[in-house]
């Protein structure tokens, strides 16, 4: 079983995780908080079922790290750049993946983070 640590307790998703509702593609039903948990989790889970250059779970990698620097307290207009990169690897690798499945708005949203953090610092001076 997974150890938490003191943050993730009282956010860890919920049990209903199961091989089963994966592979019925039944909807799991979480809190924002709770899915980000298991984003930031999820690599640790897996790492042993999943071979070290898995495409899958590569994306699953880049999520994880657009994630961190955009909900980071202290992002910095700095790291605007390499986050604009991990966001056009992260958009093509899933058009590659799923090349069937049709972009959500959100990733045109996610395409312009960068240059929001570039302008929340100049607004900010």
């Amino acid at each position: 079983m997974f150890q938490y640590g003191m943050p993730e307790k009282k956010n860890k998703p919920s049990p209903n995780f199961t091989l089963n509702n994966f592979y019925n593609c039944n909807p799991i039903q979480k809190k924002a908080v709770q899915t980000w948990c298991l984003l930031r989790i999820f690599p640790f889970l897996v790492s042993d079922k999943v071979p070290k250059r898995d495409e899958y779970l590569h994306l699953v990698l880049l999520l994880n790290r657009i994630s961190e620097i955009v909900f980071s307290p202290i992002a910095s207009p700095s790291q605007a750049p390499y986050l604009q990169d991990l966001v056009l690897e992260f958009v093509s690798s899933f058009k590659e993946l799923f090349p069937n499945v049709a972009l959500i708005n959100k990733f045109h949203h996610l395409m312009h983070y960068g240059e929001c953090l570039i302008n929340s610092e100049k607004n900010s001076q």
